[in-house]
């Protein structure tokens, strides 16, 4: 809820916010997909989050670095943009065996950023939970347990191979997720000149 209050503070300057689920307070595990059309500032608010958990982590004197807030995306020319790696290269998902030392890697990672999900396929997003729980050694939680931010917009663009997300009614998406929140509206070259 710190993250969610803290997001509804930027948003208004930056970008229109709609949030159709509320966030269980309960749960301390966020699984988020958060969407809009191209240029109505997700990429600018999953910035503007990982800066309020870096500075909130630095004022409780907890560790933070860029393993805490992972970004990654599906297409390597979007992880590129964020300096981060893809997800299949970060879970590992075209490794047959997960190992003690592919477990090290995921051992301080708090949050996992997932930009461009609508490239992610139904038998993607299966194996990803699945890895998830062995790398995270939490074999009974959804997602090994981590937070998780999918971002994306589903109508910008789509799968390569398999089935999307969306069509598939699987428990991973469908009966996890437990926030959404919609930006509306394009700022993209709102400061432009004609």
């Amino acid at each position: 809820t710190l993250l969610r209050a803290k997001m509804a503070t930027i948003a208004p300057s930056t970008v229109s916010l709609t949030q159709t689920t509320v966030y269980e307070p309960e749960s301390d595990q966020l699984l988020m997909y958060l969407t809009g059309p191209a240029g109505c500032g997700k990429s600018h608010s999953v910035y503007a989050a990982q800066n309020f958990a870096k500075d909130f982590s630095h004022h409780m004197a907890l560790m933070f670095d860029d393993s805490t807030f992972w970004f990654t995306a599906c297409t390597g020319s979007a992880a590129a943009l964020w300096g981060g790696v893809t997800i299949h290269s970060a879970a590992h998902l075209n490794k047959d065996k997960i190992t003690r030392d592919l477990k090290e890697q995921w051992k301080e990672v708090r949050v996992l950023i997932i930009d461009e999900i609508s490239y992610f396929s139904d038998s993607d997003l299966s194996k990803l939970e699945k890895n998830l729980r062995l790398l995270r050694d939490r074999p009974d939680i959804p997602y090994g347990g981590l937070s998780i931010v999918f971002a994306g917009d589903f109508h910008q663009s789509k799968t390569m191979s398999g089935s999307p997300i969306y069509e598939s009614w699987l428990i991973q998406w469908h009966g996890s997720l437990n926030c959404t929140m919609m930006l509306e509206g394009s700022h993209r070259f709102a400061d432009d000149p004609e």
